[in-house]
């Protein structure tokens, strides 16, 4: 085996690069990354990140020079469009073909997106350090903020949230559906 294809370059692609190297596998790894940004911790964003307490370089998960010594071409701003199983060619959004002899898809989940959602101005998405980048600088005080959404990262988001008022607002909603009976009262 020559070249393998790892589509997805955060957590499970760097890993998957990681094991690779670690098991002994000398021959070409290319890493397509849709983000322009090395791997980075995604916990951090709703949390740390958002508030302002940490900047994009403390969430990082390797240094530059740990990302180098592995040897593989990485593929930054890139996104895979089409993957030919059978002649093992991988379609990038740049129009180029990658073929390989083996493939790691290793791109995570995406955000869902309301029906007919608008892509507005103030309407955010929380899934990349782009998309909280562009949350933290619209949290300023003063500003309310209504988080659609009660996972883990919508209620992180909302407890970090300068607008405290949004935050009680949710998750009285939300906690109010969520119980029956009598625990309702103490809501």
């Amino acid at each position: 085996m020559a070249h393998i294809a790892v589509i997805g370059g955060s957590l499970a692609g760097l890993r998957a690069v990681e094991t690779l190297r670690t098991d002994g596998f000398s021959g070409n790894i290319t890493v397509v990354n849709a983000e322009d940004s090395a791997p980075y911790d995604r916990p951090p964003l709703s949390k740390k990140f958002l508030s302002g307490e940490w900047e994009a370089d403390r969430i990082q998960l390797r240094k530059p020079s740990d990302i180098d010594e592995l040897g593989a071409t990485w593929l930054n701003s890139t996104h895979a469009t089409a993957l030919n199983v059978a002649s093992r060619e991988l379609t990038l959004n740049t129009s180029s073909v990658l073929n390989y002899d083996a493939c790691i898809i290793a791109t995570g989940g995406i955000a869902r997106e309301l029906p007919q959602q608008p892509h507005a101005q103030g309407i955010h998405q929380l899934r990349t350090l782009h998309d909280a980048q562009a949350l933290r600088e619209e949290l300023q005080p003063g500003k309310k903020l209504v988080v659609i959404g009660a996972g883990f990262i919508g209620l992180e988001a909302a407890a970090t949230a300068v607008a405290r008022v949004a935050l009680s607002r949710f998750l009285k909603a939300y906690l109010h559906r969520s119980f029956v009976g009598s625990v309702k009262r103490w809501v």
